[in-house]
């Protein structure tokens, strides 16, 4: 358990509301004069658990109300295995002496329990302790401490008996008891290992050369392994390639020739002496058809062809103008014959 805060109103020297924040503190120390209330804060913590603080009766609960109070309120923030609760008790006067009509264990907005007897059985099952346990484990009573301090070694060991219940005689005679059976376990297991036999150092070292040869032994081992696993994968293929093989054999061997396979195959035969004529007809085409595109090329364009023929057409109109005035000459040479 580890405390977190108090707070607490009308309690013992508190009588107005005080709050002490322990969040976040690894250790701390509660300092001050005699009655300023150091003890008083321990007790809050110890009433808000068990609704009692050590150095008063079982039942007295009004005396921890402050005096000219009529009501005492504490509560208690702790932390337990990382869970953070809350235990909150109110203490009320009444004409023969006080009661608790508030108690409750609530961890963040959940109530655990509730009610003064309640809350105390919830306390002692989630911290594991008693009140007797606790204010002797975790709490001593105040003036207990300094007497355990100051004391001589007997009043020491009285003071633990009384503090922690422990009976010395009965610790020492478990002590003897655990000790007779170690001592025993320990010469059973001397006469154990007087008995093995325990070998050479040859022998140790020829166990360690086998083992090598064995841990060698047993990498080659799963490298064969490996390797059948393989060739088992590799014969499985070819076994189903066989299968398969052997499947279109049996389909082709199904298959019927026609009776008039000879005369077929003479066909088959003239018919690709044709397409080979055909292909040579198709080349010396092909051949005549570029001669024909070289040829072509080398013809004079359409518009020099037109030109000529423009051409030609002028000087046929020329030849033809000029036959007619050698016509006309002639005649008039005749003429002046």
């Amino acid at each position: 358990m580890r405390p977190l805060g108090v707070e607490l109103e009308g309690f013992s020297a508190y009588r107005s509301r005080q709050e002490l924040d322990l969040d976040g503190v690894e250790f701390f120390s509660l300092t001050g004069a005699t009655g300023s209330g150091k003890s008083s804060l321990v007790d809050a913590m110890i009433f808000a658990l068990y609704g009692r603080i050590p150095r008063l009766d079982a039942r007295a609960v009004a005396p921890v109300i402050s005096a000219g109070a009529d009501l005492a309120r504490v509560a208690f923030t702790f932390e337990v295995r990382g869970e953070t609760y809350v235990a909150v008790r109110m203490a009320q006067r009444t004409k023969t002496g006080a009661s608790t009509p508030e108690a409750r264990l609530q961890r963040s907005e959940e109530v655990l329990a509730s009610g003064a007897r309640e809350v105390t059985e919830a306390v002692e099952e989630l911290l594991g302790l008693a009140f007797d346990d606790f204010t002797r484990t975790v709490v001593l009573p105040q003036g207990d401490f300094a007497r355990f301090l100051t004391s001589q070694p007997a009043e020491r060991q009285a003071l633990l008996k009384k503090l922690l219940r422990i009976d010395y005689s009965r610790v020492r005679e478990l002590a003897r008891a655990r000790e007779a059976v170690a001592r025993d376990r320990s010469d059973e297991a001397g006469r154990r290992l007087e008995s093995l036999e325990v070998p050479e150092a040859e022998e140790v070292e020829g166990a360690k050369a086998r083992l090598v040869l064995l841990e060698q032994l047993h990498g080659d081992i799963a490298a064969a392994e490996r390797e059948l696993v393989e060739k088992r994968a590799s014969l499985e293929a070819a076994e189903k390639a066989v299968e398969t093989v052997a499947g279109a054999i049996a389909r082709l061997e199904a298959i019927e020739l026609p009776a008039d396979l000879d005369r077929l195959d003479q066909k088959l035969r003239s018919a690709d002496e044709e397409v080979e004529k055909a292909e040579k007809a198709l080349e010396e085409a092909r051949q005549r058809l570029t001669e024909a595109e070289e040829a072509r090329k080398k013809l004079p364009s359409a518009d020099a062809i037109a030109a000529d023929r423009r051409d030609h057409k002028e000087l046929g109109e020329v030849i033809e103008r000029l036959d007619r005035l050698a016509v006309k000459d002639s005649r008039r040479v005749s003429a002046e014959a």
